[in-house]
């Protein structure tokens, strides 16, 4: 999310696409940087520097002080609440 540390997973959509298709896409991304910024600290820091930064587990185990181990299962945390938040919200489609 924008703000603390800076950080956000916005990218930008299909220029090709409706206007419908971007005001969805826009409101996908607010609710995204909203949820990310609600996981506790020690799911968020590992989320951002390894999946939005992508910077190797290894690296942010050291970053961070623990295992990659550690590293990967907060990642792996953080996607499910987000995947479940954003589905809660029905901005994900659940493949149930």
């Amino acid at each position: 999310p924008d703000g603390e540390g800076g950080e956000s997973v916005r990218e930008f959509p299909d220029p090709s696409a409706r206007p419908d298709q971007q005001a969805e896409w826009s409101e996908t991304m607010d609710a995204l940087d909203s949820e990310i910024a609600q996981l506790p600290i020690e799911l968020r820091e590992a989320f951002l520097l390894g999946a939005v930064q992508r910077l190797p587990q290894k690296e942010v185990a050291i970053m961070l002080g623990l295992s990659p181990k550690a590293v990967e299962v907060r990642i792996y945390r953080a996607r499910q609440r987000l995947t479940e938040r954003l589905t809660a919200l029905g901005h994900v489609r659940s493949g149930k």
